[in-house]
């Protein structure tokens, strides 16, 4: 079937040299505006990296995880056998002969530290540090009188 030409509408080729002509006069995008974007964006990484690595370690609290020791003794200031753990988590540890505690991997932040000893406990809030070891000192703790 032949094509026919309707009055005032453009043959198929007219057509076709505008666009290509309308393309050749549209500018092109300039790539700049992305590598700009992308130096930008690498500049906030470098600056956050500096910021992060000027701190001190001591000034991290969240994230990684530390270790608190102690002491533990009666009201008379005599070692006891005492059985030392983390609320809420899998750590703990008995005293030595001393009375002295260690209880490593503890996860940073606030927490509670439960000193046990003849049925009776005693709770301890610690601030631990990642990477450091919190000394709470000496901890007493009283006897229970047998009835």
């Amino acid at each position: 079937m032949p094509v026919k030409k309707i009055e005032g509408l453009p043959d198929l080729e007219a057509v076709e040299k505008q666009v290509t002509q309308e393309q050749l006069q549209e500018k092109p995008k300039k790539p700049g505006r992305l590598r700009a974007v992308l130096i930008v964006l690498g500049v906030f990484v470098v600056v956050l990296l500096g910021i992060n690595l000027a701190q001190p370690a001591g000034t991290t609290l969240i994230g990684g995880a530390g270790s608190i020791s102690g002491n533990v003794v009666n009201l008379q200031l005599t070692p006891v056998p005492a059985e030392v753990y983390i609320l809420n988590a899998d750590i703990s540890a008995t005293t030595d002969a001393g009375g002295n505690f260690f209880l490593e991997n503890v996860p940073a932040g606030e927490t509670r530290l439960i000193v046990a000893y003849d049925g009776m406990g005693r709770e301890i809030p610690v601030q631990v540090i990642a990477g450091q070891t919190v000394n709470v000192g000496q901890v007493r703790v009283e006897e229970t009188a047998l009835p």
